[in-house]
């Protein structure tokens, strides 16, 4: 039997549309930076619920040399916010496990298989596993970058 993807949609779908507080997310910078600056590193409430400021979690090394940094790391899926800056690009790879990205910031170029699309804000591009994937940031603007890997890869990605 296949399973459901359909609860990690729910939970990507309430994050992208909610903010940290779980209010609905405002549209103006200074608010957000707000918020950032009152919670600190993490909170935990209840010893149930983690809040992670994307802001402040450390950039993770990677083969990249990009910003990448990891917010979300269980057996089920890992998530990670890649931010390019104009001209930066990942390396062209390989993952073993399915992968979608969803574009928060900018204009990104997203390349799956021989493929590439240029790809704008609101948008989520499916990569299935062990297929070539890249994204490259050809705007003059900085561009954020989610990536959801489902399951978490227990190989690491294959640098072509």
């Amino acid at each position: 039997m296949k399973k459901s993807r359909t609860p990690l949609c729910i939970v990507i779908g309430t994050i992208l549309v909610m903010g940290c507080g779980g209010e609905k997310k405002a549209d103006t910078t200074a608010s957000n930076e707000t918020n950032i600056e009152k919670m600190g590193k993490e909170i935990y409430v209840h010893d149930s619920m983690k809040i992670v400021v994307v802001a402040n979690t450390p950039i993770s090394e990677t083969p990249h040399k990009v910003d990448v940094r990891k917010v979300y790391d269980n057996p089920n899926a890992q998530v990670m916010i890649i931010m390019l800056k104009p001209g930066e690009k990942l390396k062209p790879h390989i993952t073993p496990v399915d992968v979608f990205f969803y574009v928060l910031e900018g204009t990104v170029d997203v390349m799956i298989g021989d493929e590439t699309k240029s790809v704008a804000v609101d948008c989520l591009v499916e990569s299935p596993k062990n297929i070539k994937h890249c994204l490259y940031n050809n705007s003059d603007l900085p561009a954020r970058i989610m990536v959801v890997k489902v399951p978490r890869p227990e190989t690491a990605s294959k640098l072509l």
